[in-house]
Order: C-alpha cells, then structure tokens, then sequence
C-alpha cells in the first residue's frame, strides 16, 4: 500500500496478529471485545505488544484520532 510501517495503527485481536505488527514496526490497538475472548486476553495481548486496550468499536474513532495525533508529534 506504500505506507511505512511506522506510519500504520492497526487494530487486532489475536496475540499472533499483535506480533506480527509489532514486528513489522507497526503501532496495534488491542481489541478485546469480542466473544472468543478469555479473561487472560488483555494480559496476552499486551504482553505482545499491544500500545492499548479496547473493548468496544465505538471507541476506535476517539483512540486512532489519539494515536494518529501522537504520530504526527513524535510521542510515543
């Protein structure tokens, strides 16, 4: 798609899909809300590198406007 990957926020669910953007240099949301999810979810998907936690898709507009504004100043 031609966007670096440090420039990317991606939203995932799976520990293996949280790891694989971390490592591609990616920043991942952590989405916990759905039904699959075990109560060691968060804890998991943190572990691997998840920059934040949600468990509700009517917070994603509020959260990708946050990191997207952290991006954009050189915050972490």
């Amino acid at each position: 798609m031609g966007v670096a990957p440090r420039a990317c926020l991606v939203v995932e669910d799976s520990v293996a899909g949280v790891s694989a953007a971390r490592a591609a240099g990616m920043t991942v949301l952590g989405f916990i809300g759905g039904t699959h999810v075990g109560d060691a979810h968060e804890r998991e998907l943190r572990e691997v590198g998840a920059a934040e936690i949600f468990d509700d898709m009517i917070l994603l507009p509020a959260l990708a406007a946050h990191w997207t504004q952290l991006a954009q100043t050189g915050s972490p």
